[in-house]
């Protein structure tokens, strides 16, 4: 089975999300558990209970920055995630500080970063694509 855990602090993007992938996934044929968390601490708690294969998070969330968050997972739990990120912001709205941050984290952590709304089939399709693999042992 595949645990999926989605983390954003918006009910309605957790609500869309979640009905758009079970969509996606149900239409392979690929089997999955989705768990949500509306704050990093309830990612972490999730994280330490269950093992996932893909982490979908969004960016900008109150509380604990996402960066503690990460180091936090990464220092306690294994590794073996496809990190998702996504956001509302793009490059052009990010100062020069967040592109950087934006591009150690795709280079060090995230698997791929997506823009919502207008990218969500695109990571559908993405997270499909790597849960074959997964399956077929290809990942």
């Amino acid at each position: 089975m595949n645990n999926i855990l989605l983390v954003d602090d918006e009910a309605l993007n957790r609500i869309c999300i979640s009905k758009l992938l079970t969509k996606h996934l149900n239409s392979h044929n690929i089997p999955f558990t989705l768990h949500q968390a509306e704050h990093w601490e309830g990612a972490i708690d999730f994280a330490r209970k269950h093992n996932y294969s893909v982490v979908i998070m969004d960016y900008g969330m109150p509380g604990m920055n996402w960066w503690e968050a990460i180091e936090k997972l990464r220092k306690e739990l294994k590794w073996d995630w496809i990190w998702i990120w996504y956001t509302a912001y793009d490059r052009g709205y990010m100062t020069y500080n967040m592109v950087n941050v934006w591009q150690h984290f795709l280079d060090v952590w995230a698997k791929k970063v997506y823009l919502k709304p207008t990218q969500m089939d695109d990571m559908f399709g993405f997270i499909s694509q790597e849960l074959i693999k997964k399956v077929r042992g290809n990942a």
